[in-house]
């Protein structure tokens, strides 16, 4: 009897370790260079081969170093970590299948990228040249960044988190369920990001969310299979920008922004319809001009994408530098499309702005760095907010950032032209007036010769007889301050 407990005893053993053996395959890197190089990896499970498989099913890896990978792959252990700084190059398709995975450092995928059952968090950098996949219920969480050079393909989960951005050059298509989820319910910044360069396609009621801190670029149109009950939903603080159309033919397919802090989050520069019985298209909804006009920092976000459809990309709009005589302005573009020219304006209070001049815009169409730059040569005393106004071909025109330079010195009056021909002069402050100045001219007698009551910074001041040649007083009046100047006729 006790021999044969001791053979059962032996016997469970054996397949314990046999079970260790199939299925934990423990792999970390100690050198760069090639995937199958044994030098480049310790087997810290005592047994199997000396590098990870290219098909990999159980056990962790840990890739502290780079790697190089020749050919197809597939991860499907209990782990898969690349470290912070470390990095993997793959010149064929690369799979990543159940357990979790943690890329802190980056995978450039030339081929395609499938991630199926698992999770995979993305706190680095991902890229493929070719078509990304999320299937069999997993779920990949993007703190990082996500680069698809073609198609995206949605029946598992992708979520973006704050200080997150995805990139899809090509199209996105969603299927089934919520599987694109935009942000999340904390205030920004920072933002979680998606820009996608041709069209959003959500089938059999493929969902797409949009929270407080998500922001989503389409550049294409966004449309459904038919089927019914689909719907993108906009969030209260989400922001969603189409440059297309939104066409919904299913059944019961609904267009719905819930902002309610501002009001607009979704702006759409086609048109936004659901065709299909039950359906609905929320009446909260802007365009490319609302988002110009309402939302500025979207816009300049939207705008500020490579290749944006917007017919000008600004890379930045700034204050070079601040005297107490002049501020100069610069600015730069990476692109122009069907473009004119830029308006320079200014105001003192943030809301109301005049124009101070203009810049000739590079030409046609050029998708090269243009810097420009614009000198105010008399800024007020005080508060100045400046921004560009891009004006098209067509006349079509938007609006970028305002910046702000603050200005300290005496207050001043200037006159133009001096020495002036009689008939009229142009009085000139550099300050924002207060209610009820005037200004007054008078010869050297104190006989006044005419009073005009102060519009704004530009007076224009007419006389109504010829002044003869001499000497005479211009005189600015304002509560508590009073300030005169010499104008000479000619």
């Amino acid at each position: 009897m006790a021999k044969r407990s001791n053979l059962v005893k032996a016997s469970l053993v054996f397949l314990l370790l046999m079970a260790h053996i199939s299925f934990s395959q423990n792999y970390t890197s100690v050198n760069a260079g090639s995937w199958t190089t044994a030098a480049n990896w310790n087997n810290t499970s005592g047994w199997g081969g000396a590098t990870p498989p290219l098909t990999h099913t159980s056990g962790t890896i840990n890739v502290n170093h780079n790697m190089t990978i020749a050919s197809a792959a597939s991860f499907g252990g209990s782990g898969f970590n690349v470290a912070a700084g470390a990095s993997i190059t793959t010149n064929a398709n690369f799979t990543i299948s159940n357990g979790t995975a943690n890329i802190n450092g980056s995978i450039s995928v030339s081929g395609n990228f499938t991630v199926s059952n698992g999770t995979t968090n993305i706190y680095g950098t991902v890229s493929t040249t070719g078509n990304f996949a999320v299937s069999g219920g997993a779920t990949v969480n993007v703190y990082g960044t996500l680069i698809i050079a073609s198609n995206a393909s949605l029946n598992a989960n992708l979520r973006i988190h704050p200080g997150g951005k995805v990139i899809v050059e090509g199209s996105v298509t969603v299927v089934s369920s919520t599987y694109l989820t935009i942000g999340t319910a904390v205030a920004p910044p920072p933002y979680a990001d998606m820009i996608i360069y041709q069209n959003l396609v959500q089938q059999s009621s493929g969902d797409v969310t949009i929270n407080r801190n998500g922001r989503l670029a389409v550049f294409g149109n966004i449309t459904d299979s038919g089927g019914g009950g689909t719907f993108i939903q906009v969030n209260n603080g989400g922001q969603a920008y189409v440059h297309g159309n939104i066409t919904y033919s299913g059944g019961g397919s609904s267009i719905q922004n819930n902002n309610t802090t501002s009001p607009y989050g979704l702006y759409v520069n086609g048109t936004a319809t659901s065709s299909g019985g039950g359906g609905s298209v929320t009446t909260n909804m802007g365009d490319q001009q609302t988002m110009q006009d309402t939302n500025p920092d979207f816009f300049t976000w939207v705008a500020s994408q490579p290749n944006s459809p917007m017919p000008v990309t600004l890379l930045y709009f700034q204050v070079e530098k601040i005297e107490t005589t002049s501020v100069q302005l610069v600015w730069a573009t990476s692109m122009e499309q069907n473009f004119d020219y830029f308006e320079i304006e200014r105001s003192t209070n943030g809301y109301d702005f005049i124009a101070l001049g203009t810049r000739q815009g590079a030409g046609y169409n050029t998708e090269t760095i243009q810097r420009y730059a614009f000198t105010d040569s008399n800024p007020i005393n005080g508060s100045n907010y400046y921004r560009l106004k891009a004006v098209d071909l067509d006349g079509s025109f938007e609006y970028f950032n305002i910046v702000f330079a603050q200005i300290k010195s005496d207050k001043q009056l200037s006159i133009y032209p001096n020495p002036s021909d009689g008939s009229r002069i142009t009085a000139q402050l550099n300050f924002e007036p207060l209610h009820l100045a005037k200004i007054q001219v008078s010869d050297l007698t104190g006989t006044l010769i005419t009073e005009t009551m102060v519009s704004g910074i530009e007076n224009d001041v007419e006389f109504s007889t010829q002044l003869k040649p001499g000497i005479y007083l211009v005189t600015y009046y304002s509560q508590g301050f009073k300030h005169t100047e010499r104008m000479l006729v000619r």
